[in-house]
């Protein structure tokens, strides 16, 4: 940063705990960043592993009677909008944007949506074996 007066023009963070993202899916998000002329910023996400509208918080007594909205109790799956969630496996900002706002997600951020496979952050043995699997897997 001294070298260039703490000048730059984007700044880009690749997390370590996604080792599934390629360089194809980064010059992706790159080139996308690039195209949207409103974004000062841009978030990878993915869709969600388990639908929020099938999730909710227990009770003490553990009961389920509020659990779901009754709206959603008999749909499929796949019959429920698309949520998305964060992924962070590709972050970049314009760097003057993200030092004044110090934040990646701002009213100026825009989605780029990746996979869940490239999304998958390893916070745990599960999720590393799992990398394992993903990563000997051809597809």
């Amino acid at each position: 940063m001294k070298k260039n007066n703490g000048r730059f023009d984007y700044i880009l963070v690749l997390v370590p705990t996604t080792p599934l993202r390629d360089s194809k899916e980064l010059d992706k998000c790159i080139e996308y960043f690039l195209k949207m002329k409103k974004a000062k910023a841009v978030f990878s996400v993915c869709e969600c592993g388990h639908h929020p509208l099938q999730a909710n918080k227990l009770p003490k007594d553990l009961s389920m009677k509020k659990f779901m909205k009754k709206k959603y109790k008999w749909m499929n799956r796949q019959e429920l909008p698309i949520y998305y969630q964060l992924s962070g496996s590709i972050c970049i900002s314009e760097w003057n944007h993200f030092k004044k706002k110090k934040s990646f997600l701002t009213d100026e951020t825009y989605a780029f949506i990746t996979s869940r496979k490239k999304a998958l952050d390893i916070d745990n043995i599960e999720d590393f074996k799992l990398a394992e699997i993903l990563l000997n897997d051809n597809d």
